[in-house]
């Protein structure tokens, strides 16, 4: 045995693995937070049922990634961020540096330093743990006034998101002083945004996301986003873009099927624009679509496939209409209809009432809102684990060109370390063979 290894070794060096001419100048890197396999497989499977086939379902290479922590551990999303980003496996909640607080490299700072443009999409805050997982380093992800400042010193040409999370306005409005002082022009309007140029770089939008199934255009979406995004970025130094949906892993956390499969829909337009992009540029193109971490545990029938319920608008809409319904049985019944109609409700009137007697007893709206969710969803034939993450490895899709090196990645951290090797032109790492 020792002989064939030693052979092998011997070839290996004559001829390594190289990446030949799979160089990609365009690369896009789709993180979907929250989104788990299974909730993968029903979008599938209802986009089949109406003869749709999904943006990313055809794409050449699916492979399992093992996504836990350092420990082994369920992931947050900044663990897992930072593996994706950084190649390295760290305990829940730091970002961007190991178990012993230091720094780690970003693939984001790979291609900033190797002259590729920059970018960073997201429909939530863009300090969160998912996009600061390839700037910032620190031991807490909750450190977000430091997160910011590292936004703002990281040199990034585009970021784009629903705010900036801080622990005031007074800090908020420092960290936008200080990014317009490094030069950012900072935009809060959908309409500047959108007529901005590539002269405008860099840029940091802040716009007014909101859920998918609460959406009224002109509002932003990530499908916007992400043309815009190209529109800015293309040059011909190449682009490195991080694109997050956010929002499904918020949707998941309350159970809210119904508007955590309108998020992926969201999701897999923003898909839809790369690979439209991507097929005009064939071979300068690379698009990777990963999850961080599974939220929610959801599991579902297959034959016949679960109706969907009626849903009027999302879990945070329903709990802020909520807040100002009169505490009264009729009244809170009223809403129930309002939110998934009459007809969805017929034969749960009396676990309704159960539920709605328990809340105005203690008064809590997320679990009134994931009792009745749950109701729905376990008559339609959906069934949720929990409230929280789960350890499930989690897919990547991976097309064009370079995408060949990702089909025996099997950890969360080869996306990093491939990646890596794809924009320094060097051999793939020996470990991921």
């Amino acid at each position: 045995m020792g002989r064939y290894i030693l052979l092998f070794l011997f070839f290996l060096a004559l001829f390594p693995p190289s990446l030949g001419d799979a160089l990609p100048r365009y690369v896009f890197l789709f993180i979907a937070d929250g989104l788990g396999q299974e909730e993968i497989d029903l979008y599938m499977a209802l986009a089949a049922a109406k003869g749709r086939i999904p943006a990313f379902a055809d794409f050449p290479i699916r492979v399992f990634l093992d996504n836990r922590t350092a420990q082994g551990g369920i992931p947050d999303s900044a663990s897992a961020a930072t593996s994706i980003a950084c190649g390295v496996k760290v305990p829940q909640g730091v970002l961007g540096v190991d178990g012993q607080g230091r720094p780690l490299e970003s693939v984001a700072k790979v291609a900033k330093n190797l002259g590729f443009r920059v970018g960073i999409v997201t429909n939530v805050a863009v300090n969160d743990a998912t996009p600061a997982a390839f700037y910032a380093h620190v031991p807490s992800r909750k450190s977000y006034d430091d997160i910011a400042r590292q936004l703002v010193e990281s040199g990034f040409d585009l970021f784009v998101g629903s705010g900036i999370t801080s622990s005031g306005d007074a800090a908020r409005e420092r960290i936008l002083a200080l990014a317009r002082k490094k030069g950012y022009k900072v935009i809060q309007d959908p309409a500047a945004f959108s007529s901005l140029g590539p002269a405008s770089l860099p840029v940091i939008a802040l716009l007014p996301f909101t859920f998918a199934i609460d959406r009224r255009d002109p509002a932003p979406s990530l499908a916007s986003s992400v043309r815009k995004a190209i529109e800015l970025l293309q040059d011909s130094s190449g682009f490195f873009l991080v694109v997050e949906g956010g929002r499904i892993d918020w949707c998941n956390h309350v159970n809210d099927v119904v508007s955590s499969l309108a998020e992926v829909e969201d999701f897999e337009a923003a898909v839809r624009v790369a690979l439209s992009f991507g097929k005009a540029h064939q071979d300068e193109t690379l698009i990777l679509v990963t999850a961080d971490h599974d939220t929610g545990g959801l599991t579902f029938r297959e034959n016949p496939l679960p109706r969907i319920p009626p849903q009027a608008f999302s879990y945070e809409r329903f709990l802020a209409r909520l807040r100002t319904t009169p505490k009264k049985e009729e009244a809170l019944f009223a809403l129930s209809v309002s939110t998934w109609g009459e007809e969805s409700l017929q034969g749960l009137e009396e676990e309704l009432s159960a539920a709605l007697q328990e809340f105005l007893l203690w008064g809590n709206g997320n679990a009134l809102w994931i009792k009745l969710v749950r109701l729905l969803a376990e008559r339609e034939g959906l069934s949720w684990a929990t409230t929280g993450h789960t350890a499930c490895p989690v897919p990547l899709y991976a097309w064009g060109e370079g995408s060949r090196v990702f089909q025996n990645a099997s950890s969360n951290t080869d996306i990093a370390k491939l990646l890596k090797a794809l924009l320094r032109e060097q051999v793939v790492p020996e470990e991921v063979f």
